[in-house]
């Protein structure tokens, strides 16, 4: 599913946003009205104005969210119902109402589900009885391997957001560049505006945490990552961020391993990392290979929803 955003000329209010998916395309008002002066039209699709970020940025997630949900109970016009769903709510309470609406969560929505939760919900992701698939844990993941070698993961909101939060209160720098994905955390970042020298003086900062945190016979091997060397490959940064990609490509003395996890890091702390954390995991579920299901103990107002997708190894 994509979204974007859009001004629709001759409208008052005219913030208007269109999703697309395989099937269908709807579009509607947001109920809002933006100077033209302040759209930057050449990021289509992407929350904008510094003022409107977080207002759009909790609208993809909730977005995001729902349409994962309705993927599970509607087998066609998923879009359309979100679209109904998306206008009686700010047709009601105003857009600012999806932030209160994110917000609201069961308390089981704080918690990681259970491994026998994940299998319950993995039998009936396939069919099989217990005896039929092996469990495997392993990186803080959960795998299914079956009796004709197939190989599945399972995950939820819940545990992703777990192991990101982890990842960066740890700086845990391998983990952020291995098993995290640059290209979500690029569409997650888009739109953020982070004037220049801010955003500089947090890489410098966590390239020296980085140093710090090295064992002294792996100091030898990043000398050359001079703090202000680092810092000169940026002088044609411009004052609002363009994106994790522009920033990995400006900062050419540095190694692609090193420098995304320092980015990540430094773009993260300069606003609630709950937010980010929450789109991110919304992105990486409404890829393909993901499929939603909601075991029938957890049915009900708030239900946890696990993803199951088969995958090559651990």
């Amino acid at each position: 599913m994509k979204i974007a955003y859009y001004l629709n000329q001759g409208r008052q209010k005219n913030l208007y946003c269109q999703i697309i998916d395989d099937t269908e395309r709807v579009s509607f008002s947001l109920g809002q009205t933006i100077v033209e002066e302040e759209w930057d039209s050449s990021k289509n699709g992407s929350p904008h104005t510094e003022s409107y970020f977080t207002m759009l940025t909790n609208l993809n997630q909730y977005l995001l969210t729902k349409y994962n949900e309705l993927k599970i109970t509607e087998t066609q016009g998923a879009l359309k119902k979100l679209k109904t769903n998306i206008k009686t709510l700010i047709d009601g309470a105003g857009i600012e109402s999806i932030s209160n609406k994110i917000g609201k969560k069961a308390p089981h929505q704080t918690m990681i589900p259970t491994v026998s939760q994940c299998e319950l919900a993995f039998q009936r992701y396939s069919g099989l009885k217990k005896g039929e698939f092996r469990t495997i844990e392993k990186d803080r993941k959960v795998y299914f391997r079956t009796s004709d070698n197939r190989l599945y993961t399972i995950d939820t909101y819940q545990g992703l957001t777990n192991r990101l939060s982890s990842y960066v209160e740890n700086r845990s720098y391998e983990q952020l560049s291995q098993m995290t994905d640059e290209t979500i955390w690029s569409a997650t970042f888009e739109g953020i505006k982070v004037e220049k020298q801010s955003l500089l003086a947090k890489l410098q900062q966590e390239l020296e945490i980085f140093r710090q945190h090295l064992p002294l016979e792996e100091v030898s091997k990043i000398n050359h990552l001079d703090p202000q060397k680092f810092l000169d490959n940026f002088n044609s940064f411009k004052t609002s961020y363009q994106g994790i990609k522009f920033c990995t490509s400006s900062a050419c003395s540095l190694d692609r391993s090193i420098l995304f996890p320092l980015v990540v890091l430094s773009l993260i702390n300069c606003f609630n990392p709950a937010i980010f954390y929450e789109y991110y995991c919304a992105i990486e579920f409404s890829g393909e290979e993901w499929e939603g299901i909601v075991t029938d103990e957890n049915e009900g107002e708030h239900p946890t929803v696990f993803f199951v997708k088969t995958v090559e190894q651990y």
